[in-house]
Parts: structure tokens; C-alpha cells; sequence
């Protein structure tokens, strides 16, 4: 049987279809449509184009998920809808106009979502699960391989871009103050005990890219999962001092990111030196796993009846 869910992001919306059988599941299909929903956003009321262009990216993938005979889609929404002021209004008009209902998840959701996509991808024992996505940026720590605490902080990459970076790459000063706004954000968790998580567990876009420069710039296997901070240190200060190579690298690797892939590096960088991590192992699947793990599989073929999409 097939399933689908639609991640309404900050910066991509995403369509993934899955294929079940026997209580397994694989990835049969994805697509992705760069909407950058976040740069929509004026006075925190995402406006009328914004919605327009999210409505559009939504028709067309519900289009695709329908000619796939899919027994049924799931479209949620993360700091994309989380993080303006016309929450309701926005989705009331975006339901009525795409014909499916659209969860937002909050940033605690978001987390813990990102958990449960993750342990079910890589094993985890103690650390820190880091997910940075266009508008927020997800936290949550773990111990035993069991989550204890998931947090949401309101920075992501495409908004650090957008906020602070004039042109296609941050000068100087504007790194510095990438970097301030990152390590406030992190000081202002307080429920997430500011000590040494020497593992983190790494997921979505912007560490999945990090994890191809890494591998490409230090010579490792593709199926390489990852990253020594201090590997990710000397990536970051080759970007920082504008070395043509890191440039050209970042092209010829995740072009798709040429905008958002340092603002979003700063972050995790700051992110490692605040919690003194050694490595950050990175995990292919995520919130949209996690999502499709509690809200179909483990919800059960009965909620599908309720919303086959036939």
C-alpha cells in the first residue's frame, strides 16, 4: 500500500511516498519544490502570495499523490505556519483551497518527530538530536537511546539569511551577527541543561549538506555518516575567510543551498561549540519519518479509511 506526506517547510515543501508492507516501509518516491514560504512573511503575517505560492506547490503534489493511487496523504506544516501571526487564518484558507487537512506541528512535536524518524534510521545512545530547518531549528536530548527532553528554537537558515546576510554571502559583519543571534538562542533554552553532549544526532537538509562537504572535501565514502567537529570547524573557517574552493564547493555540492548552507553552518557550528560535541552522526530520515511513523503506522489503516484520498 501507498502513503504520502506532504512537508510544508519554511524553505522547501516536500512530497514523499511510501510504500508498506508487512509493518516495513521504504521511500518509493519524493519530490521537492524550493517555495522559501518564510521570505512571504511581512510584520509576521504571511501574506497573500505566500499563500498563493504554497496552495500551488500543494495542488501539484497532491495531483501526483492521487495519480499514484496513494491510499492517503498527510500534509503538516512546521515553523513555515508555526511562526506567523495568521496561523489560522492561513491554513483555514489553504485547507479550503487544496481539499486536505494541514497539521502544524508544534516546535516540542517537531522534536520529537525528529526522534522517532531518526532511531528508526541509526542507533543512539546518549547526546543531542539537532534538526535545522529554514525558520526554526529543533533540540532534543537523549539518553539510553530514550528521549528526554525535545526543544525549539526560532533561528533556522533561511531566516538567518534573510535577517542578517545583504547579499548571496554573509560578510564579516554579518557573520558575527549570525553568529550572536545563534548563541543567544541557545542560552535562552533553559530547560535544556547547557553541558557536554559529545554526540550529536544530526538531521535534515542542512546537516545532510553538511555531511556531503565533509565527505567530498576529506575524501570519505558517500555512505559516510560522519561528521568530527573539528572537521566541521575548519569547513566553516575555509567559508569565513572566502576561499574560492569552499565557493566553488558549495556549487558544485548543494547548489539547491548556495544561500541558506552558511547561515545554516554558522548555526551548527555555534550549536557544537555551546554543548562541547566531538562528532555529529547524521541520520537520513527525520520529521517527515516520524510523522509517517506516528500518524499512519502506528495510527493503523483505520485513520485511512477516514481519509482515503480516492
Amino acid at each position: 500500500m501507498l502513503y504520502a506526506t506532504i512537508d510544508l517547510g519554511s524553505n522547501t515543501i516536500r512530497l514523499t511516498i511510501y510504500r508498506v508492507k508487512d509493518d516495513n516501509f521504504n521511500i518509493l518516491f519524493t519530490k521537492k519544490a524550493t517555495a522559501g514560504i518564510v521570505g512571504y512573511v511581512k510584520e509576521g503575517q504571511l501574506t497573500q502570495p505566500g499563500i498563493d505560492m504554497a496552495c500551488a506547490v500543494l495542488e501539484e503534489f497532491c495531483t501526483i499523490a492521487k495519480s499514484m493511487d496513494v491510499e492517503q496523504i498527510r500534509i503538516f506544516a512546521t515553523a513555515s505556519l508555526r511562526n506567523i501571526q495568521n496561523t489560522q487564518e492561513a491554513v483555514a484558507e489553504i485547507q479550503q483551497r487544496v481539499g486536505q487537512t494541514v497539521e502544524v506541528l508544534s516546535g516540542e512535536e517537531e522534536a520529537t518527530l525528529d526522534f522517532v524518524g531518526a532511531i528508526h534510521n541509526i542507533k543512539i545512545e546518549n547526546g543531542i538530536l539537532v534538526d535545522i530547518g529554514g525558520g526554526s531549528t529543533e533540540l532534543a536530548t537523549y539518553q539510553d537511546g530514550q528521549l528526554l527532553q525535545p526543544a525549539s528554537i526560532s533561528i533556522g537558515s533561511l531566516n538567518l539569511y534573510n535577517r542578517y546576510v545583504e547579499k548571496i554571502l554573509p560578510k564579516s559583519k554579518e557573520w558575527k551577527a549570525i553568529e550572536k543571534a545563534s548563541l543567544s538562542e541557545l542560552k535562552a533554552l533553559s530547560h535544556i541543561q547547557h553541558t557536554q553532549y559529545k554526540t550529536i544526532c544530526g538531521v535534515g537538509g542542512t546537516v545532510r549538506a553538511a555531511l556531503k562537504l565533509n565527505n567530498y572535501l576529506f575524501s570519505l565514502p558517500p555512505t559516510h555518516n560522519r561528521i568530527e567537529t573539528d572537521h566541521l570547524k575548519y569547513i566553516v573557517k575555509m567559508l569565513k575567510d572566502k576561499d574560492a574552493t569552499a565557493k566553488s564547493l558549495i556549487l558544485k555540492i548543494c547548489p539547491d543551498r548556495v544561500h541558506t548552507i552558511i547561515p545554516g553552518l554558522i548555526l551548527l557550528r555555534q550549536i557544537t561549540k555551546y554543548y562541547d560535541s566531538e562528532e555529529i552522526i547524521v541520520s537520513n530520515y527525520g520529521v517527515r519519518e516520524g510523522f509517517f511513523i506516528t500518524r499512519i503506522l502506528q495510527q493503523g489503516v483505520k485513520d485511512g479509511k477516514e481519509n482515503k484520498t480516492v
